[in-house]
């Protein structure tokens, strides 16, 4: 297929937000329940609603949120940051649709509620203090917008490759229909409503991705290497419905993730894979500027997925970013 694209915009856009979302261990033969039937999972209930969940380390200590990309994707490609929990109390949650969690109708998945989930998490887990949040990718946006809507809960912030925050961010896009109909609606998920329905939309995203002609060149160290992120199952019905909130065909992107950063008087971090080619140093440059305090690291021999490609340089960056207190209420840089 064939296709004509403005400037670079169409690295980020197809490779980041749309196939790879979807691209969960081609070799997995397995695909779990979601913890409505395997109700061995650990999860709990907040919001009025199920979450497969899992925590790591004393809850005496500072709290850590881990928010998924995706949309779709599940907390696997970030579970090594599980390795935090020795100074810190460590939070994952498979977002609402998504992973191991329970599947929901359309109209109840909204970029709003994935927001509320979040407060519902921080609220449950703040222990009297302010958290720390961790995003990856789309969750990496999805922390951007809290920290704007409630800037006083959060401590440290990091946001690692997230593919946009606002629509400046990006000078032109691509303006036909993405590979596969991955960013487009998916013709399964328009008539999904039992369980059934929801693993059958899951596993059909899922095999979609695992084509030979799939590219991951740029994205990861190795192409040849690459087998997919880890993520036990996607969550086909999410993913569509949140992608339409934020991007389309005709308007691109269009939503803005940054809206009342400028009450956040903390420097986030923003982490980069060095392999990762469509992270370029002008587009670091622009996602900075688009936050208000913000300092830039590169994780060596890293890709996309840095958090498992590179999981000892990430969990170090992140460590001494969280004990510099320079970085709460300055613009102070630091080094290591």
């Amino acid at each position: 297929m064939t296709h004509t694209y403005k400037k670079k915009a169409y690295l980020i856009l197809l490779i980041v937000l749309s196939i790879n979302f979807l691209q969960c261990n081609r070799g997995n033969a397995t695909f779990p329940e979601t913890i409505v039937v395997n109700t061995e999972l650990p999860g709990l209930f907040l919001n009025g609603k199920q979450f497969h969940a899992e925590t790591f380390g004393n809850p005496a200590n500072p709290t850590i949120i881990v928010v998924h990309g995706g949309p779709g994707w599940d907390y696997q490609s970030v579970l090594p940051l599980a390795a935090l929990g020795d100074e810190y109390f460590v939070v994952f949650y498979d977002q609402s649709g998504c992973g191991l969690s329970p599947r929901y109708a359309k109209e109840e998945i909204s970029l709003s509620s994935s927001l509320q989930d979040l407060d519902a998490f921080v609220n449950e887990f703040n222990h009297g203090q302010r958290v720390n949040l961790i995003g990856h990718s789309f969750g990496a946006m999805l922390v951007s917008a809290y920290i704007g809507l409630h800037p006083d809960k959060v401590a440290y912030s990091v946001l690692a490759e997230p593919p946009y925050l606002k629509p400046s961010n990006i000078d032109s896009l691509y303006s036909g229909p993405i590979k596969n109909g991955i960013i487009s609606s998916y013709p399964l998920t328009n008539t999904i409503e039992t369980e059934k329905q929801h693993k059958k939309a899951d596993l059909a995203f899922l095999l979609a991705t695992q084509s030979d002609d799939f590219n991951a060149e740029g994205m990861v160290c190795d192409a040849s290497t690459f087998t997919g992120i880890p993520c036990q199952r996607p969550g086909a019905l999410a993913s569509s419905k949140l992608i339409e909130e934020f991007y389309s065909p005709e308007k691109g992107y269009f939503q803005d993730f940054t809206i009342g950063n400028n009450r956040f008087k903390n420097t986030i971090l923003l982490l980069f894979g060095d392999c990762d080619s469509h992270f370029n140093p002008g587009y670091q440059r622009n996602i900075k500027s688009s936050l208000k305090k913000a300092y830039i690291m590169n994780v060596p021999n890293a890709g996309h997925f840095l958090f498992t490609d590179n999981p000892e340089a990430c969990n170090l960056y992140i460590r001494n970013y969280f004990k510099n207190t320079d970085m709460i209420g300055s613009n102070k840089t630091f080094s290591f």
